[in-house]
């Protein structure tokens, strides 16, 4: 049976920052899946009614629609208030949990707790200054953040593509749990959005050595085939 990733995309993004990636894993032998998570991309939910559960219960759903013994859950930046609980439940079927350039909380912690202050209070402006308590970066500040490595016109097209993120989900405690499955890191050397320190600080958290890619932090749209081949070969 073919190998077979679920793509969790993070903040703001959705299924469509994965396509050039899945092409590439597909040209591997690999088969993949990537689902709009709720309030994001083409999902209808309205983003006020959006917690850190809908993601979860989304998730579950799609791993639970998977007939497959070669299963790796790959997870990209905010994805990762999710990833250790999925991987403590469904330890037995997965082979792998990929954390990419995602954060990881202490057991309580919230993921606005991870960022300075100046961050969080900027989260907050924004949410408040929207109809449905959702945060949404100008396109100057996504260019440098997200899209630091892509041309003007692809970091235009991507920026057309987000969606604003629901800012509840950054307010919910994440429970204590444990990967039971094998588990990598993956630090993204150009990220602006996630600074390496935290990077290697969340990878020593879950006890595992990371590993490194020259990108900045939308690596699947900089470059999918270089994050195909380090998926593949983990």
């Amino acid at each position: 049976m073919r190998r077979h990733f679920l793509l969790i995309h993070g903040g703001s993004h959705g299924s469509w920052c994965w396509q050039a990636l899945k092409r590439e894993l597909e040209s591997r032998g690999a088969t993949a899946s990537a689902p709009d998570l709720p309030g994001h991309g083409a999902d209808p939910t309205p983003r006020q009614t959006v917690k850190r559960d809908s993601y979860l219960s989304a998730v579950r759903a799609e791993i639970e629609s998977i007939d497959c013994q070669d299963l790796t859950l790959v997870g990209h930046s905010l994805a990762g208030i999710l990833l250790p609980e999925l991987a403590d439940q469904y330890a037995a079927r997965l082979n792998q949990v990929v954390f990419l350039a995602a954060i990881v909380c202490k057991p309580g912690q919230r993921a606005i707790d991870l960022f300075p202050q100046e961050r969080q209070q900027t989260y907050l402006d924004l949410a408040e200054a929207s109809e449905d308590y959702s945060v949404i970066w100008p396109f100057e500040k996504a260019r440098s953040v997200f899209f630091n490595d892509l041309t003007e016109e692809q970091a235009r097209w991507a920026y057309k593509q987000l969606t604003p993120q629901p800012l509840k989900v950054y307010f919910d405690s994440i429970p204590e749990s444990v990967p039971g499955c094998p588990t990598r890191y993956l630090i993204c050397q150009r990220d602006q959005c996630l600074a390496r320190e935290w990077c290697l600080e969340w990878a020593a958290r879950l006890g595992v050595e990371p590993d490194f890619i020259d990108s900045g932090h939308d690596v699947m749209l900089s470059q999918p085939s270089e994050l195909a081949d380090q998926l593949m070969n983990g």
